[in-house]
């Protein structure tokens, strides 16, 4: 299958289905194709993000551990969604060993901002402000506040709540945060 038409199929299921027929339909499409075949994976990583969506928390977490097995093309590094998971059911040991997986992905270069936004997110999610600002830093720390791209604009935001929650004062990057959102942190007179 082309890799493509399963994104286009995928979302075709996602737009006219819902609840339990649209999961279905998601796990028929990757059980119709093999193991590591062009376009199993964009099925699983509906089925895996929408089990999340739903709080199948458990279900979720084994569609992630079939889809990181699978190896195909994925939108997001599916460790990252593996994460959330772990994260939401309180498996810290296992997020741990997940983050450290990344940041070895990370230091190789193999994330992408995406990843490194919903990495953050997560971490922001489970209330471990000083790791989702670790992560939503990261990829801004050798950039120039005042000349970031679009696709970078998440991660600041992120990581301007997260300074907010730590109780950190306001720097450059909060700064350009404020002004797109034209909010104030706490404790700031506008």
């Amino acid at each position: 299958m082309d890799y493509e038409l399963a994104c286009d199929q995928a979302e075709e299921i996602d737009a006219t289905l819902d609840g339990q027929e649209r999961l279905d339909a998601y796990r028929q499409h990757a059980d119709a194709l093999e193991p590591g075949e062009v376009g199993r994976s964009v099925f699983l990583e509906y089925l895996a993000d929408h089990l999340t969506m739903s709080k199948r928390y458990d279900e979720a977490r084994s569609v992630y551990v079939e889809l990181i097995a699978d190896g195909g093309d994925c939108e997001l590094d599916p460790r990252v969604g593996l994460l959330d998971v772990e994260l939401r059911i309180g498996h810290t040991d296992q997020a741990d060993a997940l983050l450290k997986e990344l940041l070895a992905s990370a230091r190789a270069d193999e994330l992408d901002l995406a990843d490194y936004a919903d990495i953050g997110g997560a971490l922001e999610e489970a209330g471990e402000f000083r790791k989702a600002h670790r992560w939503f830093t990261m990829p801004l720390r050798d950039l120039d506040p005042e000349e970031l791209e679009f696709s970078e604009v998440p991660l600041l935001h992120g990581r301007a709540r997260v300074r907010r929650a730590l109780g950190l004062p306001v720097d450059a990057y909060d700064e350009v945060s404020q002004a797109i959102t034209g909010t104030f942190a706490a404790g700031d007179d506008a």
